[in-house]
C-alpha cells in the first residue's frame, strides 16, 4: 500500500501540501501503513482515490465558471470577474498579486495547470469556495453536514431528477450535502416533475441566452457583460426562496401542526381555491406526473425574492405580509416569471437554467435584480415593488416543506409587535429553531449584513505562501465536439497558445447554456 501511496502523490502533488484539505487522509494512510494494518491501508487509500478523482471533476468545473468559450485560459479581466464571484479582493493591484503568484510562463493568464496549482496551495477547492459558500450562508443559515449516504445512490437518485453529472458537479461547490439530500427524497411524481421541467428549461434557457446578451448590452452604460453571469449566479445560489404567510391566519396551524402544507391538503388558499382548476394547471406545467399524487405530494407556492427586499416580495401581500425564508430547496424548486395560474411548461425554469425566465423580467426588474447582484461589498436591499402586477417570480416546490428542517427565518410584520399574536408567534419560532426578525428589525440587519469576503490580512498571507512555493468534462464526447457534452461542435480555429478549440462556446463553459457567439465564432490568433 505504501508504494501504491507514493505513486498517488506523485501524479497529485498538491497531497503532500499540509494546507490541502486532502492531506490529512494521506496522514491517515501513511499511519496504517507503518502500522502494518494493510486491510486499513487500502481502505484509505481507496477513499483517498475517490476523493482525487472528485477533486479532479471539480477543478474542472471550477475552472470552467469563469473561462471563455473555446479558450484554454483565464485572462485578467476573468481573473477579476473570479475573485469578485469568490467575495476574494478584486482591485487591480490584487490581480497582479495574484498574477504573479501563480503566472509561471509569464503570457499574464491563468491556465488550468496555473488554476490547479492555485486552488492546491489555497488549500483545494473546499476552501477555494468557503468564501462563497458563507455568503450563502448568511444568505440561508449554515446547517450541519448531511447524512451518511451512499454517493452512488445518491447521485443516481439526483439524476433521476434530471440533475446531471454536470450540474452536480456545480452545486457540489457551492452548498451544503444538505441541498442533494433532500433532493434525493423525492418520490416518483415529483422526481418525474422536476425532470419534465429541467429537460424543458434547458433548452429554453439555452435559447434565451444569446437574445437575453444583446438586452444586457442595450441597457446602456455601466452595465457589463459580467453583469449578465453574476445575475444568474445570485439568482443560481443566493436570492432566497421564501413563503408569504398571513400570521394572525396561520399561527394555529403553525402552532399544532409540522408541515407547511397546500390547498389539497388545507381546503384553504390566499389565491383561488378551487382544486380542480389548480389540478388542471398543475396538469399543465408538469405533464401529468401530479394527476394521481395524494395531496402531501403535490407541490406548495412560494416566491423568488430576487431582489434582496427585507419585506420580502410586496406584490404577493395578497398570500400574507410576513414571511418564512426557507432552506434545502433550490435543487428541488421550479421557477415562473409570474403568477403559473394557466401557464405552459416551457415558462418555467430551475435556478441553473433560468435565462429564459430572466428574459421575461422587465428593464426595470432587470436593472434592480442586476444591481444586487453585483454589489460585492455589503448586502444591497432591492425594491420589490419595481415588480408588474401578478408578475411576481413565483416558485413551486417539490418535496415536502417541514417546519423543523425547511424553514430558517421567520420575518414578522412589525404591526403584530405588542398583539396578542407576539408571544405565540416567537413561541413558535423557538420550537422549531427558526431565527426569528420583525420587519423593521430585518431591514436593518440586512443593511448591516456585510457580504462574507477574504480579509485582506488572511488574503496576503494566502498570496505569499503561493509565491514562496512557486463545471465538469464529460466523458467519451467524440473528437471534434465540445468536451462538456452538449452535443456542438467545437468552436474553430485555435488558442492564443496554438491549440484547437475544445468547447463550443463561452456560456457553455460557465454552465448557463450557449452564448450569443456560440457556432459563429472566429479563429483568434
Amino acid at each position: 500500500m505504501g508504494k501504491a501511496l507514493k505513486e498517488m502523490q506523485k501524479r497529485n502533488p498538491f497531497l503532500g501540501q499540509p494546507s490541502h484539505g486532502l492531506y490529512a487522509i494521506v496522514k491517515d494512510c501513511e499511519t496504517a501503513v507503518c502500522d502494518g494494518d494493510e486491510e486499513k491501508a487500502k481502505d484509505i487509500l481507496e477513499r483517498l482515490e475517490h476523493e482525487v478523482e472528485q477533486e479532479t471533476t471539480t477543478l474542472a468545473a471550477a475552472f470552467n465558471l469563469f473561462k471563455k468559450p473555446g479558450q484554454d485560459s483565464l485572462s485578467e479581466a476573468e481573473v477579476r470577474t473570479m475573485l469578485q464571484y469568490l467575495g476574494f479582493p478584486k482591485e487591480d493591484e490584487d490581480v497582479e498579486k495574484l498574477l504573479a503568484a501563480v503566472d509561471t510562463d509569464g503570457d499574464r493568464q491563468m491556465s488550468l495547470v496555473e488554476f490547479r496549482q492555485y486552488v492546491a496551495r489555497m488549500g483545494g477547492s473546499l476552501r477555494l469556495f468557503e468564501i462563497r459558500r458563507k455568503q450563502m450562508e448568511a444568505k440561508h443559515g449554515q446547517r450541519g453536514g448531511a447524512e451518511s449516504e451512499d454517493p452512488e445512490k445518491l447521485r443516481m437518485s439526483l439524476l433521476e431528477a434530471g440533475i446531471r453529472d454536470d450540474a452536480q458537479a456545480y452545486w457540489r461547490l457551492v452548498v451544503p450535502p444538505t441541498e442533494f439530500s433532500e433532493a434525493a427524497k423525492l418520490v416518483d411524481c415529483q422526481r418525474n416533475a422536476v425532470r419534465h421541467i429541467r429537460a424543458l428549461a434547458k433548452r429554453n434557457h439555452d435559447d434565451a441566452l444569446p437574445k437575453l446578451q444583446r438586452r444586457i448590452a442595450s441597457l446602456g452604460s455601466g452595465i457589463k457583460e459580467t453583469d449578465l453571469w453574476m445575475t444568474l449566479a445570485w439568482i443560481r445560489e443566493m436570492a432566497p426562496i421564501i413563503v408569504h404567510v398571513q400570521l394572525d391566519k396561520m399561527i394555529k396551524f403553525m402552532e399544532s401542526d409540522t408541515h407547511y402544507r397546500n390547498q389539497f391538503e388545507t381546503a384553504t388558499s390566499g389565491g383561488l381555491l378551487k382544486p380542480a382548476v389548480r389540478e388542471k394547471w398543475e396538469r399543465d406545467l408538469f405533464g401529468g406526473y401530479y394527476d394521481k399524487a395524494k395531496g402531501f405530494d403535490r407541490c406548495k407556492y412560494g416566491v423568488l425574492n430576487a431582489m434582496n427586499d427585507h419585506r420580502g416580495v410586496v406584490k404577493c401581500a395578497q398570500y400574507g405580509d410576513s414571511y418564512l425564508v426557507l432552506r434545502d430547496v433550490r435543487l428541488r424548486c421550479t421557477f415562473s416569471p409570474e403568477d403559473s395560474a394557466n401557464l405552459k411548461a416551457e415558462r418555467l425554469a430551475v435556478l441553473d437554467y433560468y435565462g429564459h425566465v430572466l428574459s421575461e423580467y422587465s428593464d426595470q426588474e432587470l436593472l434592480e435584480t442586476i444591481q444586487v447582484a453585483k454589489s460585492s461589498d455589503a448586502a444591497l436591499l432591492g425594491d420589490s415593488s419595481k415588480v408588474g402586477a401578478m408578475k411576481y417570480k413565483e416558485t413551486q416546490i417539490h418535496g415536502e416543506v417541514a417546519f423543523e428542517k425547511h424553514v430558517e427565518r421567520l420575518v414578522a410584520h412589525s404591526k403584530y409587535r405588542g398583539r396578542a399574536e407576539e408571544p405565540r408567534i416567537k413561541a413558535v419560532s423557538q420550537k422549531f429553531g427558526w431565527k426569528f426578525s420583525w420587519m423593521d428589525e430585518e431591514r436593518k440587519r440586512m443593511e448591516r449584513e456585510e457580504r462574507a469576503k477574504l480579509g485582506s490580512a488572511a488574503w496576503e498571507e494566502r498570496l505569499s505562501a503561493l509565491m514562496e512555493k512557486g463545471v465538469p468534462d464529460v466523458k467519451d464526447v467524440p473528437h471534434g465536439f465540445c468536451k462538456k457534452g452538449c452535443g456542438r461542435k467545437v468552436a474553430p480555429g485555435k488558442t492564443r497558445r496554438g491549440k484547437a478549440f475544445d468547447t463550443c462556446c463561452r456560456g457553455c463553459t460557465l454552465g448557463f447554456g450557449h452564448d450569443l457567439i456560440c457556432g459563429f465564432l472566429v479563429a483568434m490568433g
